[in-house]
């Protein structure tokens, strides 16, 4: 089931588990459809949120999408500056991205510094994400940089489909004060991006 997949999913990239979030949490389901399922962790510090769809491309087509940060901005409305620090090599990049509510929480946009890593496992690829720093790109003042744990995308293809099976995980701690409001409506639209990502490859 999707659920079983996200399971999957999570404990494939963090074996041990952390004390923000760790594995022996509960997974909720907050919605569910023929397209995507959102789930969220019980009981974690942090938000922690997953969510999972079949998307009618290839593993190739999609990790190339997901790869450039400036296809964030078709399937994240959130998103308002985004760029590549550093190019460390063909699988790792350093980027920084900067996230402004355009309706509800003017004031509590967040900035995020992060490595971008890829990799291959058997069919799966695995495009991982985590917090970093960079002399190039220090905090600043006027803006709250949230922490980014372990985020990412997992992508599998599904044989003899046309389709491919994505996962995207979330675990972040935006910093500073965040309305409970905010919060709830972050836990719901994270996941969903792959709601605009499905879109995408199939309009």
């Amino acid at each position: 089931s999707c659920y079983i997949r996200v399971r999957e999913a999570v404990v494939s990239t963090q074996s041990t588990g952390s004390s923000v979030c760790p594995e022996k949490l509960s997974w909720k389901i907050l919605e569910k459809n023929d397209e995507v399922w959102t789930l969220e962790k019980i009981g974690s510090v942090i938000q922690c949120m997953a969510g999972v769809a079949n998307i009618r491309a290839t593993e190739k087509e999609i990790t190339d999408f997901l790869r450039d940060p400036r296809s964030r901005f078709s399937y994240d409305s959130t998103l308002h500056k985004t760029y590549v620090v550093s190019e460390v090599n063909d699988d790792l990049r350093i980027i920084y991205a900067h996230h402004k509510a355009r309706h509800c929480f003017i004031g509590h946009g967040r900035d995020l510094l992060y490595f971008a890593y890829n990799r291959k496992e058997g069919d799966k690829r695995i495009i991982a994400h985590a917090s970093c720093t960079h002399p190039k790109c220090p905090p600043n003042p006027d803006i709250t940089r949230g922490v980014m744990y372990e985020t990412g995308f997992i992508i599998e293809p599904l044989p003899e489909t046309g389709l491919s099976s994505v996962v995207y995980i979330v675990k972040m701690d935006m910093k500073g004060n965040v309305p409970e409001a905010l919060v709830r409506w972050i836990k719901r639209r994270q996941p969903k991006i792959l709601f605009e990502i499905k879109k995408y490859f199939e309009r």
